[in-house]
């Protein structure tokens, strides 16, 4: 990646020392009527778009510009700017607020009184300026005997861990914000009085009661009628697997006629709303319901930790109960933030936790208290921190949510109270599925109860809400699969079918060497041979394990082959597929790959297999969403009966807005290098761990961070499974963090593993905006190649070297331009430090230019890099290239490690010109000889016959072929291919790089990748 957090000198490399920290531990809590983690002041500062310490001038609420969403405006003059921003006068926006009649109740919200003096971090969005996390993120500045402090607002965010403190100086966070921002403050404003701390509670606000949200409730509840609640289909669940039906049950269940009190909800299905319409109390999309929406789809959570918002719309309609004085809800909402941003939300027990929690807020529930007055208050779903043992498991609730429960829906609150027997509420059937014996429903004949949760395999006779008592039969289909368990609520009761699995068929083995048929012919071998090679006792691979093992344990007989693969996810926001190319004119390939999930809360790790023939010189796409069973991350192994290339290509949003790639890996090792990284400015880098053996590693990751000494962190990763490391959320016990830092690492593992990094960047709003994925270094070395590199207008180029030993590296960049010109860079990448060059900026440089005009070509040109140590030091080095434009406009950015070697055969699995993302591709080919190269390269389609093309790449140049242009494979177009590029005599290096358009955007999207060397 380019070096984001400073400026780059033309004529001189960046050299950093190498050392480490990491973030808070991830808490998730859910809070008031928002989740949020946990997040260090560092982190807090780095992802602000502008930080002000002002006067709020005055405060005003309206509706959002075409929709019913109420706003808490605040004008507040600008006393400080720390960010760089000019406006003496801004205007702060918030969710939340009264117009006439109608309530938008979001507690945790930030609040804003006139003439308080605040100190506040906000974040960009169509619509203005907001907190960048709520509350969190607005302190009340107030003055002490002894200094000016910071109190941040009483919003009932989390606690947990290592979370900052409610009060510190405002002189240590100017200076915290000085060290991540590199600036200090600019004055716009005179700063007037400064209030008192004694002030403190009337000028920062805090939740006044812990029951109580708003002085709000359902009144349907006094009546006996239960609130429908649904799930937005308009954006997809973010668990790992399952729709989140199940969880909602749960959920809902929770709050229905508890002891002691009367208010019945109902999970009643899913509807499709609008993202404008989520949080609209004008016309409430669900009225006298409720809606729970995934993904934030109208940006309305903030990008720096906000989980989840909770809450409600309420009317003028009141109703005194228990002596306070109620409104009317008229709708309730839960909407979560992107899976990005918390991947917890794909673990089943998580996400249900935090359902039930904030629906607990948009039935009127405020926190249980956490000054000691409420004995195990941690006991409670409502405690404002989750996720302990002790945290309630839906749908169970503590005796403080009850206490709540009992004071806003009381048995006697009016209107009649509705009781409900249901019987039976557990019921099973066989997989031949059919009609179920009814269920009885006993109550009052005024009494309106519902049905819902109902599978698409269980179908109810008759309407789904009733009045009365009356009978419920279910009619189940057929089950071919493995057996299930549905969950649902019938008059406010959960009521659980059980389906048997589908009787299990023995497979096929024709020659009865307990070898089924379809397997030995997926595996090449032969079905109807029971002996030798081909029978259940023979090892033709020669790995001493027999047919019959390798049947067993799920491995391939005839492996002789592997290659490793450890990214890999597959969910509604990130798609994964697998090209594979056979090399061979003669030999088909019997492929098997193995897709390992992460280890559950259990430990057990889930392998899928996926088999596939690719015929002599074929090309074959692997889609892992057809894989049934493959869900979330996942690692791949592949093993094949002869050579095979494999590239892997990730895409995400559904549009293709981003992609990267990267070829297989040819063996695990034990020690592993990454030289580049960054947690700051909006960058997330995950490290992504395959452990292929049968055996756990132990790995032991070094970090290496500017101005701090390293330090090391252990982890696990079981046989045979993938492990995610999320750098950005590494932490010690100590408090020391990886925030805002730019990150090398080295790798050590007690059992061969392979290493991956990807690396994302969040912008303006949109999560993983840009990203690319790079496999670890396996050593330091004298010399490393690059082929690909561009410069000029579109694209930014930058060549990162790392020097992890003790000695100064004397570096020599050979750029080699395509008509053979070679200009020659040199610098000093010091003991222990890293550096980038940014190719354009040399290509700009007065001084280089005066000294050598060739310089200036490289401000705009393709160009491949021969790195050269002549001092003997081993280096570390990888390039990257950022697009479109300068640093403020880029939007996507791909990565490669450079090779050590050059060589006469390569080969590229990925290929594709046109199709609905108007794909393109190119083959990079560099030449560090002295000598002419003539190349054969040979197209490898699907269903086509191979064609060769040959071409001749100039001595010490760089050589690119542009698929599907003239000359260059015009049949390419509209196909996927792979490619074999061949020298005939003199080695060279080949990369590919591919770009597709998304949303109306040229080349949104981008990837790169290194060839795979041939023998």
């Amino acid at each position: 990646m380019p070096p984001l957090a400073r400026t780059p000198r033309p004529a001189s490399l960046l050299s950093l020392a190498l050392t480490t920290a990491t973030l808070l531990g991830l808490a998730c809590p859910p809070v008031a009527a928002a989740t949020l983690k946990v997040r260090s002041d560092t982190q807090e500062i780095a992802a602000a778009d502008r930080i002000v310490r002002g006067r709020v001038e005055s405060v005003r609420t309206e509706r959002r510009a075409g929709t019913g969403v109420i706003e808490t405006v605040a004008r507040v003059r600008v006393i400080d700017d720390y960010a760089g921003g000019a406006d003496p006068v801004m205007e702060i926006r918030e969710l939340g607020g009264t117009v006439g009649d109608t309530t938008l109740h979001v507690v945790g919200a930030a609040q804003f009184l006139v003439g308080d003096d605040i100190l506040a971090l906000v974040e960009r969005t169509a619509g203005g300026w907001r907190p960048s996390s709520m509350s969190r993120s607005v302190y009340g500045v107030r003055g002490t005997v002894a200094d000016v402090e910071l109190v941040q607002q009483e919003g009932g965010e989390p606690v947990v861990g290592a979370a900052g403190p409610r009060r510190r100086s405002l002189a240590g966070f100017a200076a915290t914000i000085r060290s991540v921002r590199r600036r200090g403050p600019v004055r716009l404003s005179a700063p007037g009085d400064i209030p008192a701390a004694a002030n403190l509670e009337n000028a920062t606000p805090v939740v006044a009661s812990y029951k109580l949200l708003g002085n709000m409730r359902w009144h349907e509840a006094d009546s006996g009628v239960t609130v429908p609640w649904y799930r937005n289909t308009l954006t997809a669940s973010p668990l790992d697997s399952g729709n989140s039906d199940a969880e909602i049950l749960q959920a809902m269940s929770a709050w229905t006629n508890p002891a002691g009190a009367t208010i019945s909800l109902a999970y009643a299905g899913t509807r499709t709303v609008a993202s404008s319409s989520l949080l609209g109390c004008g016309t409430p999309p669900i009225a006298g319901g409720g809606l729970i929406s995934y993904e934030d789809p109208d940006d309305d959570i903030t990008t720096s930790g906000v989980i989840a918002v909770g809450g409600a719309c309420s009317s003028g309609v009141t109703r005194i109960v228990n002596g306070i004085t109620f409104s009317k809800i008229t709708y309730g909402f839960v909407v979560f933030a992107t899976k990005a941003e918390m991947p917890q939300l794909g673990q089943s027990l998580f996400l249900a936790r935090v359902i039930e929690h904030e629906v607990g807020h948009a039935i009127g529930l405020g926190h249980t208290p956490t000054d000691g007055s409420v004995t195990n208050a941690s006991s409670n779903i409502m405690y404002p921190s989750c996720c302990q043992a002790i945290t309630p498991v839906p749908p169970a609730l503590g005796p403080d949510d009850l206490e709540g429960l009992q004071a806003i829906y009381p048995t006697d609150a009016g209107g009649g109270t509705c009781t409900f027997d249901v019987t039976p509420t557990t019921q099973s059937t066989t997989s031949g599925g059919g009609s179920l014996p009814p269920l009885t429903v006993n109550t009052g004949s005024a009494c309106t109860w519902s049905i819902s949760g109902n599978p698409s395999w269980l179908s109810v006779n008759g309407p789904t809400t009733r009045t009365g008592a009356g009978t419920v039969s279910f009619v189940a289909a057929a089950n071919v699969s493995v057996a299930r368990t549905a969950g649902l609520i019938v008059a406010g009761k959960t009521v659980t079918v059980q389906q048997d699995a589908a009787p299990v068929t023995a497979p096929v083995d024709t020659d009865n060497d307990g070898l089924p048929d379809t397997w030995e012919i997926q595996a090449g071998l032969n079905p109807n041979a029971a002996s030798g090679n081909d029978g259940g006792s023979g090892d033709p691979d020669g790995d001493g394990l027999s047919n019959l093992q390798e049947y067993q344990r799920r491995l391939h007989p005839v492996g002789r082959l592997q290659r490793y693969l450890a990214e890999g996810v597959q969910n509604d926001f990130f798609s994964t597929r697998i090209a594979l190319v056979n090399p061979s004119a003669t030999t088909p390939a019997q492929v098997q790959l193995r897709l390992a999930s992460p280890p559950d809360s259990s430990g057990v790790v889930v392998t899928r297999e996926h088999w596939v023939t690719i015929a002599p010189s074929r090309r074959v796409t692997v889609d892992a969403g057809t894989i049934a069973g493959v869900a979330g991350s996942f690692a791949t192994t592949i093993e094949a009966n002869t050579l095979v290339v494999a590239d892997r290509t990730v895409t995400w949003d559904g549009s293709g807005y981003g992609s990267h790639a990267e070829s297989a890996t040819e063996a695990p090792r034990s020690t592993w290098y990454f030289a580049e990284g960054a947690t700051m400015g909006g960058f997330n880098t995950f490290y992504l761990l395959l452990n292929p053996g049968t055996n756990a590693a132990d790995v032991t990751v070094t970090y290496l961070r500017a101005g701090r000494p390293p330090r090391t962190k252990d982890y696990t990763v079981p046989p045979g499974a993938r492990l995610t490391v999320w750098v950005d959320m590494e932490r010690w016990d100590d408090g020391d963090s990886l925030a805002a830092a730019e990150v090398s690492a080295r790798i050590d593992a007690t059992a061969p593993i392979i290493a991956e990094r990807a690396m994302y960047l969040d912008r303006n709003g949109q999560v993983f905006t840009a990203g690319h994925d790079s496999v670890a270094l396996p050593a330091p070395a004298e010399r490393w190649l690059l082929a690909e590199g561009a410069t000029g207008p579109f694209f930014d180029l930058f060549i990162l070297l790392a020097n992890p030993s003790s000695q100064a590296a004397d570096v020599r960049l050979r750029f080699l331009l395509g008509d053979g010109t070679v200009v020659e860079h040199r610098e000093t990448v010091p003991a222990l430090s890293r550096g980038t060059v940014w190719v354009d900026a040399l290509g700009r440089d007065a001084q280089l230019i005066a000294a050598n005009p060739d310089y200036a070509r490289l401000a705009d040109t393709a160009v491949s890099t021969d790195v050269v140590v002549d001092n003997g030091v081993g280096i570390l080095v990888e390039r990257s290239m950022w697009w479109p434009g300068d640093s403020s406009t880029w939007a996507e950015a791909h990565n490669s490690g450079g090779v050590t070697a050059a060589a006469t055969r390569w080969a590229l699995a990925e290929g594709e010109v046109g199709g609905a993302r108007n794909t393109r591709t190119y083959v990079l080919v560099s030449n560090p000889t002295a000598s002419a190269a003539t190349i054969n390269v040979t197209m490898l389609s699907e269903t086509q016959a191979p064609e060769t093309q040959t071409y001749t790449v100039g001595p010490n140049s760089r050589f690119n072929l542009a698929i599907g242009d003239p000359g260059y494979f015009p049949s390419a177009v509209g196909r996927r291919f792979g490619l074999l590029v061949e020298s005939t005599a003199v080695p060279i290096v080949v990369e590919r790089a591919m770009y597709s358009d998304a949303g109306g955007v040229r080349w949104a999207a981008g990837t790169n990748a290194v060839a795979t060397r041939l023998p």
